[in-house]
């Protein structure tokens, strides 16, 4: 089963509750008041912690999408084509071991 850890309305917030729930999957922006989500993403792997990270974005350059994968993005994902995707992950995080992993 999936469930909603929190929601945050800025980067530094997202990471605050990365601490204090110890997600196994975040979705993030990019573009986030305080904090960018890169910068968050960032900070996510140097914690060492596992977590499935998916980016939402509405940017479709090649070079922020390599940018996103090389810093550890498990997935990055387009708003206006890919939010179908987003539940499908969900859906197999929740049935699957905590390890699952994978790059879109």
């Amino acid at each position: 089963n999936v469930e909603l850890a929190g929601w945050a309305k800025d980067g530094a917030e997202a990471w605050r509750l990365f601490g204090r729930e110890a997600p196994e999957a975040m979705i993030l922006d990019l573009n986030m008041p305080v904090m960018g989500g890169l910068e968050v993403l960032r900070r996510i792997r140097a914690s060492r912690r596992h977590c499935v990270v998916m980016v939402l974005t509405n940017h479709q350059e090649a070079s922020i999408r390599e940018e996103c994968l090389r810093g550890g993005a498990d997935y990055f994902l387009q708003k206006s084509s890919d939010l179908d995707l987003v539940l499908e992950i969900l859906r197999r995080l929740g049935s699957s071991p905590p390890a699952l992993s994978g790059r879109s």
